[in-house]
C-alpha cells in the first residue's frame, strides 16, 4: 500500500512538471529581453567525483540583468566538456549579453543558448522520470498484499 501512495505522489509530481514544461515551452518564444552582464565565468570543478575518481568539471556563467529597477541574477551551465571552449569564448566575464526573462516570474531567465544538453535536469526529463517511476511503483504497490 505504501508503494502505491509513493507511486501516486510520483505520478502527481510528474504531471505537475509536464504542465510546467509545456507552459514554459509555449510561452518562452514570447519572453521579453533585456541587456545583461556576465559577472563570472569559467570551468569549475564540481562537488561530485566521476568514474574512477576523476574530477567532474562544469562551465558556469553567472550573469546579472535588470527588470525595471530590480536586479536579477542568472546562471548558464554545462557539464558537457565538448561545449566548454565555445561557451568560454561566447560568455567571458564582462561580456554584455541579451537575457530573455519570464514576465510572470522575472527571476526565471534564458540566454537561448542551444549547444545541446547542459547536463542539468530539465523539467521535461524530470517529468518523464517521475511518471515512469510513479507508474511502476503504483503497479507494484497494487500487486503486493
Amino acid at each position: 500500500m505504501a508503494l502505491a501512495v509513493v507511486g501516486l505522489a510520483a505520478l502527481a509530481g510528474g504531471a505537475l512538471f509536464v504542465r510546467r514544461a509545456t507552459h514554459e515551452r509555449r510561452t518562452m518564444p514570447d519572453w521579453p529581453s533585456t541587456q545583461g552582464l556576465v559577472r563570472r565565468s569559467g570551468v569549475f570543478p564540481m562537488q561530485q567525483v566521476g568514474a574512477m575518481g576523476t574530477r567532474l568539471l562544469r562551465f558556469q556563467a553567472r550573469y546579472e540583468y535588470l527588470v525595471g529597477e530590480k536586479r536579477m541574477r542568472g546562471l548558464l551551465y554545462s557539464n558537457v566538456k565538448r561545449h566548454h571552449a565555445a561557451l568560454k569564448a561566447k560568455y567571458p566575464a564582462g561580456a554584455v549579453i541579451t537575457v530573455f526573462y519570464d514576465p510572470e516570474h522575472p527571476g526565471r531567465s534564458d540566454l537561448r543558448e542551444k549547444l545541446g544538453s547542459y547536463g542539468g535536469v530539465t523539467p521535461t526529463a524530470l517529468a518523464f522520470f517521475l511518471l515512469i517511476v510513479g507508474a511502476a511503483l503504483l503497479a507494484l504497490g497494487l500487486m503486493l498484499p
